[in-house]
């Protein structure tokens, strides 16, 4: 994945997120510096952004769903 600064037009991450079965929705949050991710399981995933490196940490999974999660 790569996330765009599409006013200086420069790449900013380059990332690969590896979650079992794909991802459904994604959210960016620049202000925190995380991504937040769902897909074909029943927890949410929470990443941290190092910026500097362009990788991210897995930091948390929110759990609680019955059933896969399609948006966040």
């Amino acid at each position: 994945m790569v996330v765009w600064d599409l006013n200086t037009k420069d790449i900013k991450i380059v990332v690969s997120l590896k979650e079992h079965g794909g991802i459904h929705s994604l959210i960016y949050s620049y202000y925190y510096q995380i991504f937040v991710t769902c897909g074909y399981s029943t927890y949410i995933n929470v990443y941290e952004i190092n910026p500097k490196f362009h990788d991210v940490t897995l930091i948390g999974k929110l759990s609680g769903h019955t059933s896969m999660l399609t948006s966040i």
